[in-house]
């Protein structure tokens, strides 16, 4: 059965659904976003492939907690 919703219904289910993201969570999620980058180009040339990985770097699915 289809239920109805009237707006101000639909919006307060909505709101509850929500998350809050606070500025410190902001800062946290934006260090770690910057941090995540793969090793550049140059620095692969320049090391001859003997450095290709990033030791710290992390996939925002695969990975646990942001550690900051």
């Amino acid at each position: 059965m289809l239920k109805l919703y009237s707006y101000t219904s639909f919006s307060k289910e909505l709101e509850e659904e929500l998350t809050i993201r606070t500025l410190v969570l902001k800062k946290r999620l934006s260090k770690a976003l910057k941090r995540a980058w793969p090793v550049p180009a140059w620095v692969i040339v320049k090391t001859r492939r003997r450095v290709r990985t990033h030791s710290k770097q992390r996939h925002w699915r695969r990975s646990g907690k942001i550690k900051t």
